[in-house]
């Protein structure tokens, strides 16, 4: 289930599962955690996310762009990320 009201992160979570992908610079953050909170005890420092990322839900997934990258994640929890030459996404490479 997608948490759609959290702006500042693509947040998913499955069961006991908790994933957060966070804007980080110019990429992304994978945060995950089974059974207990997440905790921040890694990556503590700020790093400011490109003024432009975007999340953005729909029926079947939910996606977060920042920079050049792009994560995907089905309802599944499946994860994807995609290298973007342009926002535009004239052209997609999974990596």
């Amino acid at each position: 289930m997608f948490n759609i009201n959290n702006k500042k992160a693509l947040e998913f979570s499955n069961e006991s599962e908790q994933l957060l992908i966070l804007p980080w610079g110019h990429g992304l953050r994978v945060h995950d955690s089974f059974f207990t909170p997440l905790s921040n005890w890694a990556l503590t420092e700020d790093v400011n996310p490109d003024h432009n990322f975007k999340i953005i839900f729909k029926e079947d997934y939910g996606e977060i762009i920042n920079g050049k990258t792009k994560a995907r994640i089905d309802k599944s929890g499946k994860i994807i990320f995609y290298n973007i030459d342009d926002l535009n996404f004239p052209h997609q490479k999974e990596l």
